[in-house]
């Protein structure tokens, strides 16, 4: 258990974390704050598409990554569909 200062500033109060504790739990720039059970909870803001390049290579390795769509023509291709 790490312990830290609450630093009033103006209005608002400042907490500083170790980088240790960051790194840890995957923190780098961006968080989000909530309260659970009387706790502070801060957790990392995930980035869109975050592992998702990691996510394509396993699914490769372990032939996943196959269309599940049809590639045939449907019926609505045939009379429908102009191009």
């Amino acid at each position: 258990m790490v312990r830290a200062d609450v630093v009033r500033i103006g209005t608002s109060s400042w907490l500083l974390i170790p980088d240790s504790l960051l790194e840890a739990c995957g923190i780098q720039d961006v968080v989000e704050l909530s309260v659970e059970e009387e706790r502070l909870v801060i957790r990392p803001v995930r980035r869109a598409r975050e592992g998702w390049a990691e996510a394509a290579r396993l699914m490769a390795s372990l032939g996943h990554d196959h269309l599940l769509d049809q590639t045939d023509p449907t019926a609505f291709d045939e009379r429908e569909w102009h191009w």
